[in-house]
């Protein structure tokens, strides 16, 4: 499983665009979305769209680290709250883990 955390700070314009694109990736994936402590409907529009959302500190490092000892994936995929991810990122991630040829 691949865990997408995405660190968040007042980002209600953009994470709803986020989240939908990144539930059309198969296969399926955890969301994290760790909340900086937005003061606008950041939290609200994470949990409708059946992310995981962790309050936090602010800071991106700290977001980052929170997310990731909250998750339970084997791989983790750090996303601004921006992020419009190409439908077949996920099979282009795992690919990638696949391909022995990028290893020495």
């Amino acid at each position: 499983m691949i865990s997408i955390i995405i660190p968040a700070l007042n980002e209600g314009h953009s994470i709803g665009a986020t989240l939908d694109a990144v539930s059309r990736l198969t296969p399926c994936a955890e969301v994290i979305v760790v909340d900086g402590g937005s003061d606008d409907d950041t939290r609200e529009i994470a949990c409708a769209r059946g992310a995981m959302v962790i309050p936090s500190e602010r800071g991106r490092g700290l977001q980052m680290d929170r997310g990731a000892r909250a998750a339970q994936g084997e791989v983790f995929w750090f996303l601004h709250a921006d992020t419009i991810v190409p439908a077949n990122s996920l099979d282009l991630i795992i690919g990638a883990l696949h391909d022995d040829s990028h290893f020495l």
